[in-house]
């Protein structure tokens, strides 16, 4: 049943021409923001460098798994900041590796902490299909990729972000608020002599949340909508506590019945150099129908920042 489970998926995205979530799924971990909504990076006075790779839905063998490493550098000097990063994502016979370019520009608002952000994300893609792990009846089938299809296909995202304090994560309490639309070439690939291919759809996401301040510790609530060509769309509802450089906890749950935990400590005794080292990890779980064939997921999570 898993496996027939897997192959349906697989087939659903390699036999059809489909407007439907492309994008790994986001990580609910926050500091990775702005690999989603360009506007996002930088936000705060320091540079960090993430690392993270997540397995879903461990009951099968070649459910998805991503990985991703990235960093982000705010240039307060001149209003603006930098980001990069790469994704490994792979289900079954499907994987794309991506590189990614932000650049966010700051609008400051005199006599306030408020900040709007603008941003950009170019994205260069490559998507390989393996026939090799694709299981058929009939191995003549027309509508069969060809084994080793592979396309280099660039992309562009563009996005917004407010924040009421846009200098330090703990100075005070504030809220904020962003959307970004991502995909903005919506291309097909994987064509050759097969009539398969796979299209890239306009995605978008948006997000509202507070920060509570309280001393050194703060809870957080945000919500966030992830939206699809197609109406498909999910909403995220999430609740963090972190204590300042000690640790974190969080909790969310999503509209399909997704939901997880993480905690994460965090080490501050001048490390590496007198920089923060974040470490974290998240299970997730499904409550729907299709929960007991999926199984867990986990993710594991390390960043490094320090001041500039």
């Amino acid at each position: 049943m898993k496996k027939i489970f897997l192959l349906t998926i697989i087939s659903c995205a390699l036999f059809t021409t489909i407007s439907a979530q492309q994008l790994a799924e986001r990580s609910f971990f926050t500091n990775t923001n702005y690999q989603w909504n360009p506007a996002m990076t930088g936000v705060y006075d320091f540079t960090e460098i993430t690392l993270n790779y997540r397995q879903q839905w461990i009951g099968f063998k070649d459910a998805p798994m991503t990985a991703t490493i990235g960093g982000q550098v705010p240039l307060y000097k001149r209003n603006m900041a930098v980001g990069a990063f790469i994704v490994t994502d792979k289900v079954g016979a499907l994987r794309s590796n991506t590189i990614n370019f932000n650049y966010a520009y700051k609008l400051n608002f005199r006599g306030s902490d408020a900040q709007l952000s603008l941003g950009f994300m170019g994205t260069l893609g490559e998507y390989h299909v393996d026939g090799s792990d694709i299981v058929v009846n009939d191995e003549d089938d027309l509508l069969l990729p060809e084994d080793g299809s592979s396309k280099i296909v660039p992309n562009a995202g563009v996005g917004v972000y407010y924040t009421s304090n846009g200098s330090d994560d703990f100075d005070e309490t504030y809220y904020y608020g962003g959307i970004s639309v991502n995909q903005l070439y919506t291309s097909n690939i994987f064509y050759g002599t097969s009539p398969t291919n796979y299209k890239r759809s306009l995605h978008g996401n948006a997000l509202l949340g507070a920060r509570f301040v309280n001393m050194e510790s703060y809870f957080e609530p945000s919500i966030w909508l992830n939206y699809g060509a197609e109406n498909i769309y999910n909403v995220n509802l999430g609740l963090k506590f972190e204590q300042y450089n000690t640790f974190w906890a969080a909790f969310s749950a999503a509209t399909n019945l997704t939901f997880t935990l993480q905690g994460g400590v965090i080490l501050d005794q001048d490390f590496l150099g007198g920089g923060v080292l974040r470490i974290g990890t998240q299970g997730s779980y499904n409550i729907g129908g299709l929960g007991g064939q999926q199984g867990v997921g986990y993710e594991f999570f390390t960043a490094y920042r320090f001041e500039n």
